[in-house]
């Protein structure tokens, strides 16, 4: 699954965790409200992400216990956009993380690159 290797890693304070860095992004969850036009209240459309701060041990992203990851609202022209992404013929979660992995990098909501 793809992860988002963070451009600047976060420092954490000391006797957090055995790290002291947050070197990676980690998408745990979505959530999508979808947009309903010609509803009494009209409601627009937009996604959640939530993210995990993790770091790489050997080949396993560990994510750091009691300390928040980041959340992300896309909405608006964004939301349309991510909506109308093409997928590929990999797994499900693999696609998804790399898709909103990917489009939280390209639009500026997070600096860094995917890695595997």
């Amino acid at each position: 699954m793809k992860v988002i290797q963070l451009k600047n890693p976060e420092s954490l304070p000391p006797n957090i965790y055995r790290q002291d860095q947050a070197t990676h992004l980690k998408i745990c969850k979505y959530e999508e409200e979808i947009y309903r036009p010609g509803q009494y209240h009209e409601k627009p459309g937009y996604f959640i992400v939530y993210t995990a701060k993790c770091f790489k041990q050997d080949r396993i992203y560990i994510e750091i216990p009691n300390w928040p990851g980041q959340e992300f609202k896309i909405e608006g022209k964004n939301y349309d956009e991510l909506r109308n992404i093409k997928t590929t013929t990999k797994p499900l979660a693999d696609d998804v993380a790399e898709i909103i992995g990917q489009f939280l990098i390209d639009n500026g909501y997070v600096e860094g690159k995917l890695v595997d």
